[in-house]
C-alpha cells in the first residue's frame, strides 16, 4: 500500500472525486491509499478542456528559455522518442 500520496497526482481523481475510495478528498491531502495510480502527463492531457489545451499549445510554441520543458518539446517534437517518454512521465 502507497505511503503518503497525494490526490491530485492520482489518476483516479476526477472532477475532485474519487471513485475508488467513494470520496470527495482534498487533493493536496496525503493519504495512504491502495488505489494510487500517478497520474502521467498522457493523462493529464486526456483530461483537459479545449481551452486548456489550445493554452498547452500556445505555451509550447511560444515558450522562451524561462520554460524550459515547454521550449525542449517546442524543439524536439520531431522525435518520437522524446514525446512518447515525456507523455509517459508523472504530470507536474
Amino acid at each position: 500500500m502507497p505511503k503518503n500520496v497525494v490526490c491530485k497526482k492520482c489518476n483516479n481523481l476526477v472532477n475532485g472525486w474519487c471513485e475508488k475510495v467513494i470520496d470527495s478528498p482534498d487533493p493536496d491531502m496525503q493519504r495512504d491509499c491502495q488505489h494510487f495510480c500517478e497520474k502521467t502527463n498522457a493523462d493529464r492531457i486526456r483530461s483537459m478542456t479545449d481551452d486548456e489545451l489550445n493554452e498547452l499549445f500556445y505555451d509550447i510554441y511560444n515558450a522562451g528559455a524561462e520554460d524550459a520543458v515547454a521550449y525542449e518539446w517546442g524543439q524536439r517534437t520531431n522525435s518520437f522518442e522524446w514525446t512518447m517518454e515525456w507523455l509517459q512521465n508523472p504530470a507536474e
